[in-house]
């Protein structure tokens, strides 16, 4: 679904959004927690392709999923 191109317009997801908050957050542009977006985001992402919650929550607890900006 999400690899084939079905529609003649673009999809932003949810996963997506948190990402750009976390951005948004990072630059000074909005008072939310910029980790806390990257996570939701990290998240959303995941379980969009139906990614395992405990492997969800291992990635999270690593290096990746701690936001650098």
């Amino acid at each position: 679904f999400f690899r084939a191109s079905r529609f003649r317009f673009n999809v932003i997801s949810a996963a997506e959004v948190y990402f750009l908050r976390a951005e948004a957050a990072l630059e000074g542009l909005s008072g939310e927690n910029a980790q806390q977006m990257y996570a939701a985001g990290i998240q959303q992402a995941m379980n969009m392709y139906n990614v395992d919650q405990v492997k969800i929550n291992t990635f999270l607890a690593g290096p990746e999923g701690t936001l650098s900006g």
